[in-house]
């Protein structure tokens, strides 16, 4: 299986981006751009950008400001649109390779893609979405922010996802743990900005014009699935359940076979 060259670049903001890549050893048939979850890097997704390379793709992922080895506080912002601005760097990168161009998100990572879709930016070919949070359940973090945004908008509070929520394997959860680039905090006008996020790509989702897969674990307790349900109603969207998953679909037992879903479903656009 292929395996990512990671390598940090500047960046105008934080100092320094981890930057991931996965090259096919023959010809590119499109270029994938991956976007991460909250609290999580680049380098969880290996496996990922080492099918997808295997069946022809180049998967691009990084670290996203505040996240794994990229500069930044660590989970904070003043704008969520600092993480359009990011993401567009990469696109326009992918779209400068002259292939179709897949934008794929995973948990906060969809939030981010989605959103930067429904703006006027440089947009891809597909876009996938895994187990996107557009909806999700409410916790005490989310209950005293409205506080906290007030006297203490960059004070770090624990994030509520418990290792076990991830994975039925216990090792993906001990290894999310153990892992030193996964930090589970975040401030509370980061917690803010991306509940603010939710609810305008909530009204804006209807704007997806590009060819669209939605995949969720059935047994997701961290973005329940139910969520992006009504994104099954739009023309231009496929959703898919994956019963007895739970949050990270991709790092299940059956993990291989959700991404060659995914593999599967590009194809099939193609």
């Amino acid at each position: 299986m292929v395996e990512s060259v990671a390598r940090p670049e500047p960046h105008p903001a934080v100092g320094t981006e981890l930057v991931r890549d996965w090259t096919p050893e023959g010809e590119v048939r499109c270029v994938v751009v991956l976007v991460h979850g909250a609290f999580e890097h680049s380098g969880r997704y290996e496996h990922v950008g080492g099918q997808m390379a295997d069946a022809g793709f180049h998967v691009r992922a990084f670290d996203l400001l505040g996240g794994g080895a990229t500069g930044g506080r660590r989970w904070d912002t003043a704008d969520w649109e600092d993480f359009h601005d990011q993401l567009q760097r990469h696109m326009e990168w992918a779209l400068d390779q002259e292939r179709p161009v897949v934008l794929m998100g995973h948990s906060t990572g969809s939030t981010i893609a989605l959103g930067y879709i429904t703006e006027d930016r440089p947009q891809p070919t597909l876009l996938v979405l895994s187990s996107p949070l557009i909806n999700a359940r409410r916790t005490w973090q989310e209950a005293v922010l409205p506080i906290l945004v007030k006297i203490a908008p960059r004070v770090h509070i624990p994030s509520p996802v418990k290792k076990a929520d991830l994975s039925r394997d216990p090792e993906v959860g001990d290894a999310y743990v153990a892992d030193p680039l996964v930090f589970t905090v975040a401030t509370p006008r980061f917690g803010k900005a991306m509940i603010e996020e939710m609810k305008r790509v909530q009204s804006a989702w209807e704007k997806l014009k590009v060819p669209t897969l939605v995949f969720h674990g059935g047994l997701d307790s961290i973005v329940p699935p139910q969520g992006s349900a009504p994104m099954a109603d739009l023309p231009t969207v496929e959703r898919k359940v994956y019963p007895s998953l739970r949050h990270e679909t991709m790092n299940e037992p059956e993990g291989q076979q959700v991404v060659q879903d995914v593999i599967d479903w590009i194809d099939g656009q193609l």
